[in-house]
């Protein structure tokens, strides 16, 4: 497991304990782009149901960078995800399980 994802593992396991989450900004390495999937359109707000069918595009990632970890959110499907923004585009991790 990688640095990032131990990293991202951690804000997860913190959320589901006490609830809280703070915005920050993380880099992201060609190893660690993977790790997250673009939304097939910009969720217009963050409710479990953004979860819910084809939600991901299995084959669009983030580019190596900044990016903005803006949310965490469980969804429909039980699994607790961060959410973040690069550009203009949203992303979730993890995306598999």
């Amino acid at each position: 497991m990688s640095t990032v994802e131990k990293h991202l593992m951690e804000i997860i396991k913190n959320y589901e304990m006490t609830g809280k989450f703070s915005v920050s900004t993380i880099d992201l390495d060609s190893n660690s782009t993977s790790f997250f999937v673009q939304f097939k359109s910009n969720p217009q707000r963050f409710l479990p149901a953004i979860f819910d069918g084809l939600w991901a595009f299995e084959n669009r990632h983030p580019g190596i960078g900044e990016v903005r970890l803006i949310r965490v959110i469980k969804g429909n499907d039980d699994v607790t995800r961060v959410i973040c923004r690069q550009g203009n585009e949203i992303y979730a991790f993890p995306w598999f399980l």
